[in-house]
């Protein structure tokens, strides 16, 4: 019962940080287990509890490979929100290396590569980013009772990235006096290069076949103390097997 007050003191926290805040970062959705043979062709979209989501496609190029591409949009870099469409985003794009280990036991590891832009429609200065991340995870799966197509699944996953962000401003920073005074004024600090943060992850859901759903929580920590981060995030997903959706049954003779 204690661990569970903690969480939701935790989610409490970050909600009001978010609020306050120009904010740099945030967890992003964790891949786990997101292809079940070769040939499954997926597209996926995910909603937040800040009002972020993402779209991604990806396709399994054999029973242990496969890629996806991601697109993840948030606004979390302008105090008080300013409701922009894309005024954040990261593009991510994974090579996904998965096995069955046994019958309801699955493992893998996603490499990732992203580019992305923080505070695209503020007049004053905006982010550059770069990340590369490496994502061990863990999927546990229960069968439906007469169909291996149709399972729960819980996973446990940690994304371990390396930040690199490259601020541009539209005034003249290049004294240090002239970097702290602005720095101050906006609220924001001089973020560092090779930065690297942890993000466990826990994930349960359904898979019907041709739709999967799932629920996903993630935190984050970070080395620097005094950083404006989001520190958890937790998405609702919807994925279609696109190759199972329009795939034509056998006729029986």
């Amino acid at each position: 019962m204690d661990k569970f007050i903690n969480l939701i003191m935790i989610f409490i926290g970050g909600l009001f940080l978010i609020s306050c805040r120009n904010n740099f970062y945030m967890p992003t959705k964790h891949n786990v287990l997101p292809f079940n043979e070769k040939g499954d062709m997926i597209i996926n979209g995910d909603v937040g509890m800040y009002e972020n989501f993402s779209l991604e496609a990806g396709y399994s190029l054999t029973n242990n490979f496969g890629l996806i591409t991601r697109l993840n949009c948030m606004d979390i870099s302008i105090q008080n929100n300013s409701k922009y469409l894309l005024n954040d985003y990261i593009w991510d794009n994974e090579l996904v290396l998965y096995k069955q280990i046994k019958k309801s036991l699955f493992t893998g590891l996603n490499l990732g590569i992203g580019f992305g832009l923080l505070g695209k429609y503020n007049p004053n200065y905006n982010y550059n980013l770069n990340r590369q991340y490496i994502l061990p995870w863990l999927v546990i799966k229960n069968d439906f009772q007469t169909d291996q197509d149709k399972y729960f699944f819980k996973g446990f996953s940690v994304k371990i990235s390396r930040l690199d962000y490259n601020l541009n401003t539209q005034l003249d920073i290049s004294t240090e006096y002239d970097k702290q005074v602005f720095y101050h004024y906006f609220q924001i600090e001089d973020l560092v290069k090779n930065v690297f943060i942890i993000e466990p992850g826990i994930t349960f859901g359904v898979n019907l076949s041709k739709i999967r759903i799932s629920l996903q929580g993630q935190l984050v920590f970070y080395p620097l103390k005094q950083s404006n981060i989001v520190p958890v995030n937790m998405e609702l997903s919807v994925s279609v097997y696109l190759n199972k959706l329009f795939s034509r049954k056998p006729i029986m003779k």
